[in-house]
């Protein structure tokens, strides 16, 4: 089961709404959902959730549970969507960041990003190969006096490493078409003191404290 705790949403006229302030989709946080659906359910009724891709073809509607996540409303792309809490939250944590610290080869890099987007959809040809389609994580984009700006496009890919690490043939791919990943692995910090060790037993609280102490 997949385990998300954010979602874009659409309004009555079937249009994604947009924050104008901060120029970008807005973002509803699993707690304020449930605090909306249980104050105002007149205006949750004129909601509808949908997965945080940056392609608009790739998201998929979600339904907000009361244990602190949103779920796929498809069962099958439910159950084959295997992206845990911890997965969620370090994304989320990850694009709130305009300026990140990486430590590559023992060097240190401050890296400043103008924007993030969730999960793009790349497409890279390689001679008479067949066409490979990657999903990252995250694509960053740098603010222009960034110390790699030149080297490396302007960009690199985010992987959030919990469990299972990028795999080569993903990598060659994305070196060959001169776009770095950075793997950043799931720390403890991150980690819900409450296991669910394959069952659900934490509560929405947690999960927003959880979040709100990064």
């Amino acid at each position: 089961m997949a385990r998300k705790i954010w979602a874009y949403a659409k309004d009555e006229h079937e249009k994604f709404v947009y924050n104008k302030q901060l120029e970008k989709l807005e973002i509803f946080y699993i707690w304020d959902v449930l605090k909306l659906k249980q104050q105002h359910p007149e205006a949750y009724s004129g909601l509808k959730f949908y997965s945080t891709e940056f392609d608009e073809i790739n998201r998929q509607e979600l339904i907000p549970t009361e244990y602190g996540f949103f779920r796929y409303q498809s069962e099958e792309v439910d159950k084959n969507r295997q992206e845990s809490i911890y997965h969620s939250t370090a994304m989320l944590v990850l694009q709130e960041m305009s300026e990140i610290n990486f430590t590559i080869d023992n060097d240190n890099y401050h890296f400043s990003f103008s924007k993030f987007l969730v999960e793009p959809c790349l497409k890279f040809q390689h001679f008479d190969k067949n066409e490979e389609k990657y999903y990252p994580d995250l694509v960053g984009y740098f603010s222009e006096d960034c110390e790699l700006y030149d080297k490396w496009n302007g960009c690199l890919a985010i992987e959030v490493v919990f469990t299972n690490p990028c795999y080569q043939k993903k990598i060659n791919s994305f070196e060959k078409n001169h776009i770095p990943i950075i793997e950043v692995s799931i720390s403890k910090k991150l980690k819900l003191d409450t296991e669910f060790c394959g069952e659900i037993n934490f509560t929405v609280d947690e999960v927003k404290k959880n979040i709100t102490m990064r």
